[in-house]
């Protein structure tokens, strides 16, 4: 699309401040950048779990607050909701819809405003975070192939998703670009000081696809006094207090709760190395905070980790392996993870919000209405 073009109005549809976690996180900063190149309109949720299905806390982070710009009229759990918020869409009259596409408890609503949307002649895109639920089975998998078909384009972050995504959606019309490097993080505000060797540091939610144990295994058998690491996340479901021991029993920081994004910013500045042992992982907003402070990255070669994490920003192992994952923590340096900066801050400057937000556009706005094989979607 070129510049001399009127702008293109667009709606964002998905969690923004004050709710938290790195699906928010994403969607504020993929809005504030599409508001660069198109005049964009914000509709987030008056509520987005009930109480009964969300083990965390609380959804919300009280450091931070509502846009001013942003309609919270979409509620999960309310289909009157979702009708309103289809009609409040409509009245802005986008030339596209970016929607968030997560976790199966939104899908319903999700494949509801894009067959509504559509039928009104309207191009609707969902932003896909995950495809199916990292637990997801068979059931699970085969309703989401229905809603997701609803759609007339899917942005996905990595080669391993768009496989899928197009297993399940033959024929689809998708644009695949890394996960931007966050540029809105604040400062840090302290420097802490080394504590060893190595820093390690494993944050973000706790949840079994995650690794932890696999990390924690590692660091038993590595044994190394001078080697630090810090567990930040909240953790979900019991057990917290056998977590929190293990933790602590191999001489590691255990900070089980949520930390807001100053807190966060001290924990990313003081780290030599991020560590994703991930079982699983279609892409991951840790690696792209990691980038953000110019910290590499020790992960596991799954899902769409190696799109983003290769010999100029880091290291990769095989999932599952807690013997090879201790051996690559035994041969890193400080001075190795200082050597990676410049790969990071290159692989940072060509993946901006601002070249994404101009990708979508560039990808949605205009030309064909339907990908191949969805329209069947409409009904």
């Amino acid at each position: 699309m070129s510049d001399d073009r009127a702008r293109p109005r667009i709606a964002v549809v998905g969690p923004v401040s004050p709710y938290r976690g790195g699906i928010s996180q994403y969607t504020e900063s993929l809005a504030s950048a599409l508001a660069d190149v198109a005049d964009v309109s914000v509709f987030s949720f008056s509520k987005q779990y009930p109480r009964l299905l969300y083990p965390g806390d609380t959804d919300v982070d009280p450091t931070r607050g509502r846009l001013a710009h942003a309609q919270y009229v979409l509620s999960a759990t309310s289909p009157w909701s979702w009708w309103r918020t289809v009609d409040r869409i409509i009245a802005a009259q986008p030339d596209l819809v970016v929607v968030d596409w997560w976790t199966l408890f939104w899908q319903p609503w999700s494949a509801y405003l894009a067959r509504r949307l559509r039928r009104r002649g309207i191009r609707v895109v969902f932003l896909c975070h995950n495809l199916v639920d990292h637990d997801a089975g068979g059931l699970r998998t085969r309703l989401t192939r229905g809603m997701l078909r609803a759609a007339d384009g899917y942005v996905v972050h990595g080669s391993a998703m768009r496989a899928d995504l197009e297993r399940l959606v033959p024929g689809a019309t998708v644009l695949q670009r890394p996960h931007p490097v966050y540029d809105r993080f604040p400062e840090p505000a302290h420097r802490w000081a080394p504590r060893a060797r190595l820093d390690l540091l494993f944050f973000g939610f706790i949840r079994p696809y995650k690794g932890l144990d696999t990390l924690l295994d590692a660091m038993a058998l590595l044994d190394d006094d001078d080697v630090a690491l810090s567990v930040v996340g909240e953790a979900w479901g019991e057990g917290q207090d056998a977590l929190r021991a293990r933790i602590e029993s191999l001489g590691a920081e255990a900070v089980l709760h949520y930390v807001d994004d100053h807190a966060a910013a001290d924990y990313f500045a003081r780290a030599d190395l991020v560590v994703l042992p991930y079982r699983s992982a279609t892409g991951s907003g840790v690696v792209s905070a990691a980038y953000h402070y110019l910290t590499p990255v020790l992960a596991t070669r799954v899902g769409g980790i190696p799109d983003v994490v290769d010999d100029t920003t880091g290291f990769l192992v095989p999932p599952d392996d807690p013997g090879a994952l201790a051996q690559a923590i035994r041969g890193i340096t400080r001075e190795a993870c200082r050597a990676l900066q410049p790969g990071i801050g290159d692989f940072a400057q060509r993946n901006s919000w601002r070249g994404f937000a101009r990708a979508i556009v560039d990808e949605f706005v205009g030309g064909p209405r339907l990908s191949p094989g969805s329209e069947q979607a409409l009904g």
